[in-house]
């Protein structure tokens, strides 16, 4: 029959075993460099020693406090905004990431530079992420 047997399984790969994702990078340097006059951030970062290759996604956030008000009492909530990400891998030991930021990224970093805002490096892979609080830009 066509029934939902085995749906959701990855072809070629016994009934109930699913892929394991790549291997979770990590992050080098917690101070950003810039490059290209200020558009492009170099991230640095390296896969587990004896792993499996490493792949996934950098992003570069900017968390800051934000106000709203629910009925009389002002609120205040964390945002992260997203200001470039980028694909990597599959890589092997160290390597750098360069992440583009568009003319709106740059214009929000230098508006929330003063503010109580944080930048973020956030690395994903799979279903699991780790943050990782940052210096410059």
């Amino acid at each position: 029959g066509s029934g939902s047997k085995g749906a959701g399984i990855a072809p070629g790969h016994p009934r109930g075993h699913r892929p394991r994702s790549a291997p979770l990078a990590i992050l080098v340097h917690r101070h950003l460099r810039l490059a290209d006059g200020g558009r492009r951030v170099q991230v640095t970062l390296r896969c587990p020693p004896r792993s499996a290759p490493c792949a996934g996604i950098v992003r570069l956030l900017l968390a800051h406090t934000r106000s709203a008000h629910s009925g009389r009492r002002p609120r205040s909530r964390s945002v992260a905004l997203t200001l470039a990400s980028a694909h990597f891998g599959p890589r092997r030991g160290a390597f750098t990431v360069s992440l583009r930021l568009d003319a709106a990224a740059r214009a929000t970093l230098a508006r929330h530079r003063s503010h109580h805002s944080t930048l973020l490096i956030q690395i994903s892979s799979g279903a699991r992420a780790k943050r990782y609080s940052v210096t410059g830009a």
